[in-house]
Formats: structure tokens, C-alpha cells, sequence
């Protein structure tokens, strides 16, 4: 069952306040929606509903993630429709570009949707931690973050993702909560050097304080499991961990930084004039990843 089925089953049972209402909704079966709930819950590690002589009681978390859920399916629906109605008879290959973590992250459930609507679409996605030239490398479509190196392109802004540094809780439970950067520089220190990142790790305070990082790795993958492992802390953007942060895998320190946010944008090629897939594909995946809660507005 992927993560959409997962949000459309919970949205029912937030909607009606019981398995068994939402099974009837859905035309599952209570067995179906119960499980389903349960593996929701042990895959975010948090309790979004409780049972009682009533029938289902939402938490303050399962409040909060019926509404996020009832955000994207809303956008998948207009999505869809909009997809049907103007390009129902797009066909044939994209390739798109991005960083492998940000594949990973948030964008594929996002193109398994994109292929249910548009059964005669296939993908080729390309793994990528340099810039882009969409001419030169025959791309149709990428995502990017930070400064546009291509101006042959055009550029869709999605939102905006920020840097941020993070723990696991038993590395905090055993060395205490850290409320400064001037504790932070004390720690291990964890970052990567991928090129998509293009973060200053060392920000100009942390520069002055003249910490040095224990483990720097050439991927974000390898530099978050070295923090999930409990190395010491990490410093990632935000898109870059928010499984984790939502599982509670790791623990955001100094939360509400003033540090400035890196745009996130969409480019294609052609413009207006570009073809009915490219098309098709922006329609659809612009307002999902728009409404998707690790992206905020810019």
C-alpha cells in the first residue's frame, strides 16, 4: 500500500470517526483501514487515533496530519482532473533530473501518481548532484535548489527548503538539550559535501567559534546515517531529513534559525511552446509539491 492510499484511508477515518465508517466510505474492509492505520502510525512512529466506546479519537498529531493529508490528496484531485481534461492524451518518454535525496525525500511517490493519470507516459530519472543544462544533456524537465546556472531555462518556483542542524534523542538525552551554536561547535560535527547541498556549513558565527567537523561525506545519505547512528550532530536542509524529523529519528536544535532559505524551482525547457508531456507533468506535479509540508512558500 503506497503513502497515498495510507493519507486517503486516514483522511476517511478522520472524516468519519470510526474504522468500520471508513471502510464502508472506501469499500474496504475494517481489517483493510485497521491495518493500515497501524502501519501508518509505526512508520511515522506517532499515535494518530485512539479507540474508545465512541469509536475513533484523533491526537493532537493525528489532528494535525489529517489536515496536511487532507491538503495533498485535495491537490492529487485537482491534479488529476486537470490532467484528464487537458492532457489526457500525452504520451511518451521525459527524463528529469535531481538530486538523488531530494528522489528519495519527496518526489516519488509524486511521479507514481503521475504515471497512474498518464498511463501512455513513461519516466527515465536521472540521479544528479552537479548543475543541469537541459539542452546539452537532452533533459526535459529538473529540479533544482538555489541560483539558476542554466538561463536557457525556465523556472517554476516550488517553495523553499532551509538549513538546519539535528540529533537523535538519545544523543540529546545524553548530553543535554544544546540552546546555542556555541554548544553545538563543542559536539562531533557531521556534514556532507554534495554538491545539491551548497550549504556553508560552517555558518559566520560557527566560522568564529572554529569548530571542525569529525565526518564529512561526499553524499547526504552517508552523513545522516552517520548521525542516525549517534556520531554526533548534523547539518542538513530540511527536505534533506524530514522523514526523520517526522519519525523522530532526529531532533531539530536551535528550531526557528534565521538563516536564509534556499529556493527550490521546477525548469523545463521551451516555455510556453514546450510539448504536451512536459506540459502534463508540470500541471500535475506543481501543485503537489507546492502543498508537500517539507517545502514551505517562498
Amino acid at each position: 500500500m503506497d503513502r497515498f492510499q495510507e493519507m486517503t484511508i486516514f483522511r476517511a477515518i478522520s472524516q468519519t470517526d470510526s474504522l468500520a465508517g471508513a471502510a464502508r466510505t472506501l469499500a474496504l474492509s475494517e481489517a483493510t483501514v485497521s491495518r493500515a492505520l497501524g502501519n501508518l502510525e509505526r512508520r511515522l512512529g506517532a499515535t494518530f487515533a485512539e479507540r474508545s466506546t465512541q469509536g475513533i479519537v484523533l491526537t493532537k498529531a493525528g489532528k494535525a496530519f489529517a489536515e496536511r493529508c487532507a491538503h495533498i490528496l485535495d491537490a492529487t484531485i485537482s491534479a488529476a482532473d486537470s490532467a484528464k481534461g487537458i492532457h489526457g492524451e500525452a504520451s511518451g518518454q521525459l527524463i528529469l533530473a535531481m538530486p538523488l535525496i531530494m528522489a528519495q525525500q519527496l518526489f516519488l511517490p509524486v511521479l507514481l501518481e503521475y504515471l497512474k493519470a498518464y498511463p501512455k507516459m513513461n519516466l527515465s530519472l536521472r540521479c544528479v548532484e552537479t548543475p543541469v543544462n537541459l539542452h546539452e544533456q537532452g533533459i526535459d524537465l529538473a529540479v533544482t535548489l538555489g541560483a539558476q546556472p542554466d538561463s536557457s531555462a525556465f523556472a517554476l518556483p516550488l517553495g523553499q527548503v532551509r538549513p538546519l542542524f539535528c540529533a537523535t534523542p538519545a544523543y540529546l538525552a545524553k548530553h543535554g538539550t544544546l540552546k546555542s551554536l556555541e554548544q553545538i561547535a563543542l559536539h562531533p560535527l557531521v556534514q556532507s559535501r554534495a554538491y545539491s547541498q551548497q550549504l556553508d556549513w560552517r555558518t559566520p558565527e560557527l566560522a568564529q567559534l572554529k569548530c571542525r567537523p569529525i565526518l564529512s561525506c561526499t553524499t547526504q545519505q552517508g552523513a545522516i546515517s552517520a548521525v542516525k547512528e549517534g556520531l554526533g550532530i548534523g547539518r542538513f536542509s530540511s527536505h534533506e531529513v524530514y522523514h526523520e524529523l517526522q519519525q523522530g529519528l532526529l531532533v531539530e536544535l536551535l528550531a526557528g534559525s534565521t538563516e536564509p532559505a534556499r529556493p527550490v524551482y521546477l525548469v523545463y525547457r521551451e516555455g510556453r511552446k514546450a510539448a504536451a508531456r512536459i506540459r502534463s507533468f508540470i500541471d500535475f506535479v506543481l501543485p503537489l509539491m507546492r502543498a508537500h509540508p517539507a517545502i514551505t512558500p517562498q
